[in-house]
């Protein structure tokens, strides 16, 4: 009774709700009644997720988890444990503080420890879930090769989900208890279960099809972070999209299989805003990816499909869409050559960063805000930019929220732009900030932005320099930037070749990267060629 009124207060006066779950924990912990520990325990956290919550409220969610782990560790609830982990884990990525990586690896490997539990192998939707947390850690912690070794060792799991006939499409996880079947857990509206003459706790998560979009989308992120213009990360997504078409189709909603007759009126809306929002995110990493290969066309039209998905009827978060829209319109803009109108969007109230940094992991908000400053310094570094002048301040600006940010391909660009725009630095200096650029970019395969790096560096420590180490660094250069698929800077690198080539009295070779640079300059967007310097192609 008390966890249906809770339930149903959440909806209302979620703050009311918490509170009055409180008294009713304690006193099933005074008689020990540890089915229903486990229930109003679990309520209790599920209720901190939806608020989406402070940091108190996590804390105290945390503690809820401890004391739900201690009791299965007395009573062997080897599947209560597993699951008790894995919402720790997930509470603490939740939670952006300094320590949550960290906090979230010890809770998964603790869940990991309880593998051979009879218990808790069976259950591989818990196990299912404990992979995609993990693989969004690794990804938080700027590690994408561990995150895409993960996301590999993931897919035989989800295989195994895809066809197991016990498990129907509704998202129902069932896990067992050491407990025997008694009056406690009759009759319960179903949070209790007995099958085989064994108490079972139910959960709901998400239905099969649901879990195999949701799959695709983090396949498609990982493969992206792991190798930037990665080809296999756009059929993942185009994978994820045709799901949630089908999903979406007026001939499936009729289905069985998509929407269960046993399925309530609000879960059946919420389940189609969940196919509303993927489908968003779907086209905005579409668009993403598009971007990394400069394919203008394609990440203008993914956008505009993004821009056109109706957000169902509870938008999750309005704010963040909206920056996602206008951040990767911006880019676009830019990549096209439309500089000025991407500087008016980048600068935008919407893409402002906070006043100050905070001392908790960077949100997806201001990490956009970051980018989006990153790529203003990118247009206003132009000593001809009627801007330049606060180049450096803008800068300088960005500088307290990367210094320890995770994610390496920002550092290194952070560092970059510090070797080039101040030119009364330091030699020493300089080649520091190149090489904290190079070792970051290197770490997470940004082939991008390490031949970027190695142009610049050939352009400002080897012009109209004639020897062996000019000539080596600049063929680097040009092999990097192949492999980097850009073809802006393999015309910059191409431009450079020529160059080196002619110095050295290497007519031959000069010739051939001359007409390759012909060729890649081309196939530019016209606003590019505008702004391209044919005759010199040099960073």
């Amino acid at each position: 009774m008390h966890h249906l009124s809770a339930r149903a207060l959440f909806v209302t006066k979620s703050r009311l709700a918490l509170k009055t779950l409180d008294p009713v924990i304690s006193a099933v912990e005074a008689y020990k009644f540890i089915p229903w520990i486990y229930a109003l325990r679990f309520l209790r956290v599920t209720f901190t997720f939806q608020l989406g919550a402070s940091h108190q409220d996590v804390a105290f969610a945390v503690q809820n988890l401890k004391a739900i782990s201690r009791h299965a560790a007395e009573d062997d609830d080897g599947a209560i444990a597993l699951l008790s982990a894995t919402y720790e884990a997930m509470l603490h990525l939740r939670s952006m503080t300094a320590s949550s990586i960290e906090d979230a690896k010890r809770a998964i490997a603790a869940a990991k420890s309880l593998q051979f539990h009879p218990l808790a192998q069976r259950l591989d939707q818990i196990w299912a879930l404990l992979d995609c947390t993990e693989v969004i850690c690794y990804l938080m912690e700027g590690n994408p090769a561990l995150a895409a070794q993960k996301a590999e060792q993931m897919a035989p799991r989800m295989d195994e989900i895809r066809v197991n006939p016990k498990l129907n499409d509704d998202g129902l996880v069932l896990v067992p208890l050491r407990t025997t079947p008694s009056s406690l857990t009759a009759y319960t509206s179903g949070i209790f279960r007995v099958i085989d003459k064994v108490d079972h706790l139910a959960f709901q998560w998400l239905p099969r099809r649901d879990l195999w979009s949701f799959c695709f989308l983090i396949n498609a992120i990982t493969a992206q972070a792991r190798t930037f213009a990665d080809l296999k990360s756009e059929a993942y997504i185009r994978e994820g999209l045709k799901i949630l078409k089908e999903n979406l189709s007026e001939s499936s909603l009729d289905r069985s299989g998509i929407l269960p007759q046993s399925c309530s009126l609000n879960a059946s809306t919420r389940r189609l805003d969940w196919w509303l929002h993927m489908r968003w995110y779907f086209h905005i990493y579409m668009s993403v990816n598009a971007c990394s290969r400069a394919e203008w066309s394609l990440a203008l039209q993914s956008l505009d499909e993004a821009a056109s998905c109706p957000t169902g009827g509870r938008d999750l978060n309005p704010a963040l869409h909206t920056k996602w829209e206008l951040f990767l319109k911006a880019s676009i803009l830019q990549g096209t050559g439309e500089t000025e109108k991407a500087l008016l969007l980048y600068q935008s109230s919407d893409l402002r960063l906070p006043i100050n940094a905070s001392h908790k992991l960077q949100d997806l908000e201001t990490d956009l805000c970051i980018l989006a400053t990153l790529n203003s310094v990118l247009i206003t570094i132009d000593p001809h930019h009627p801007e330049h002048m606060k180049t450096a301040a803008l800068h300088q600006s960005m500088s307290p929220f990367i210094v320890n940010h995770t994610n390496k391909s920002l550092r290194a660009a952070h560092d970059l732009l510090r070797s080039i725009l101040n030119p009364q630095d330091k030699l020493i200096d300089k080649k520091k900030h190149f090489h904290n650029c190079l070792t970051a970019a290197r770490a997470v395969n940004n082939t991008q932005l390490v031949s970027i790096a190695l142009s610049l560096m050939c352009t400002m420590f080897f012009t109209n320099v004639v020897g062996e180490q000019a000539r080596k660094s600049v063929s680097s250069a040009r092999a990097l930037a192949d492999r980097s698929k850009s073809t802006l800077w393999r015309s910059v690198a191409a431009g450079l070749q020529e160059q080196t080539c002619l110095r050295h009295g290497n007519e031959a070779e000069a010739m051939a990267a001359a007409s390759d640079g012909e060729q890649l300059v081309t196939a530019l967007p016209d606003a590019v060629k505008a702004n391209f310097d044919v005759n010199y192609r040099g960073a």
